[in-house]
């Protein structure tokens, strides 16, 4: 009886660690073309969830951003990347990190919109992008493929698990690419 309280104990504990999520540092944020969004790079490597929190001060926006506990801590290795909405635009106002309470760089973005915008539209795109995901998933089903909201416009992401040598082939992401994303070229 006394090792099953005992497990249960163990059991119960890492359940709840797990839960826990923790303050983490806003390394640097990049604003989109519109002025709308940022892409804030936090000091964390993959975790399982993150909350955010934006507050428009007036003279400035403050972020405080929580993360699920991860093995590693971050650093130049291992960052994690997500995207907030502004309540306001950011107008060139500062954006102050309530975790480490220190001011965060931010700069402007930098993405170009990579498709002929005299003949396609966002909506055009944003369907392209849903048929290569279509894509992918139907020609190698070892592959997960979302889109994602990104700082500027949406766009796509995959994982695939490695074979039992560490190996990752993906045919699958270029053919993919120039049937569905390559006739938007301009």
């Amino acid at each position: 009886m006394y090792r099953l309280w005992r497990l249960l104990l163990l059991l119960g504990s890492v359940g709840l660690l797990a839960s826990c999520t923790a303050d983490v540092d806003v390394y640097s944020a990049q604003v989109s073309r519109d002025d709308s969004r940022l892409r804030l790079t936090l000091q964390t490597c993959n975790p399982t969830s993150v909350a955010t929190r934006v507050v428009d001060v007036g003279h400035r926006v403050e972020v405080a951003v929580s993360a699920s506990p991860t093995r590693l801590l971050g650093g130049p290795e291992c960052q994690h990347l997500v995207v907030v909405a502004l309540p306001e635009a950011l107008a060139g106002r500062d954006v102050f990190d309530r975790s480490s309470r220190r001011l965060v760089p931010v700069e402007l973005s930098s993405q170009r919109w990579p498709y002929d915008r005299e003949r396609f539209t966002l909506a055009d795109y944003v369907a392209a992008l849903a048929a290569m995901v279509a894509c992918l998933e139907a020609r190698d089903p070892l592959i997960d493929a979302t889109i994602v909201d990104d700082l500027d416009w949406p766009t796509f992401d995959w994982q695939k698990p490695r074979d039992e040598r560490g190996n990752m082939s993906a045919p699958a992401v270029s053919e993919c690419r120039s049937e569905h994303l390559g006739p938007l070229r301009g």
